[in-house]
């Protein structure tokens, strides 16, 4: 029976649908797959679309959110600066860089 599916398996990939019903005739679990199969086949255009869209609606969001949570990183550091706390301090709150927060001390 095993070596019996096997052989079937191996079988599927040909593309005569004839040949396909015929093999598997009475076999309810295998004509299950190949409906299925044939139905992400048939709609392959629709289902990459959709997962490029969703992927890249999640990336700008995770992009946005970053930006955002730097943003708020960057304004906390103004605060710092403009009321005369260490740089060292600043960097070790905010995990900005000595650079960025160098650059926002010259623009203050």
């Amino acid at each position: 029976m095993c070596l019996e599916r096997s052989e079937r398996n191996v079988r599927f990939v040909c593309s005569d649908e004839e040949l396909l019903d015929k093999l598997y005739e009475g076999d309810e679990m295998m004509n299950a797959f190949r409906k299925k199969v044939n139905d992400v086949l048939e709609n392959i255009d629709v289902l990459m679309y959709y997962d490029r869209d969703k992927l890249l609606r999640e990336g700008a969001y995770d992009d946005g959110l970053a930006h955002g949570k730097k943003e708020g990183l960057i304004e906390i550091a103004k605060k710092m600066l403009s009321r005369g706390n260490d740089i060292e301090d600043i960097i070790e709150l905010t995990d900005l860089s000595k650079k960025e927060i160098k650059d926002l001390q010259g623009r203050l």
